[in-house]
């Protein structure tokens, strides 16, 4: 971890997987960009993401950033896959999650 991470960071690193996840959700709701609004609101929620990543950055150490943003949308898109559009996570699916948590862990205490 950087010296200069503070909880700021952390936040963004949150806000930014949580874009993600909203950008996905809309990227499945435009149903290939037929849907152009949806379309668009995936993009620019995108956009987002990456500007809130990039703030984070600023104060977590690079490849632990990324790989928590990444582990966190995977994750929370999973999830909202299930919730929203019923789409079922299979044991395998659940076990990738869990070597995600612990690939997570590594990283950040390795």
């Amino acid at each position: 971890m950087l010296d200069s991470f503070t909880w700021f960071h952390g936040v963004m690193l949150l806000v930014a997987a949580g874009l993600e996840v909203a950008a996905n959700i809309f990227l499945k709701l435009s149903r290939g960009f037929t849907r152009k609004l949806y379309g668009a609101l995936s993009i620019a929620l995108v956009f987002g993401a990456f500007a809130c990543l990039y703030v984070a950055v600023q104060g977590i150490e690079l490849s632990v950033a990324y790989a928590a943003w990444g582990a966190l949308g995977i994750l929370a898109t999973a999830l909202a896959g299930r919730a929203l559009f019923g789409q079922r996570i299979r044991p395998a699916g659940w076990a990738g999650m869990g070597l995600l948590v612990i690939g997570l862990l590594l990283m950040k205490f390795a």
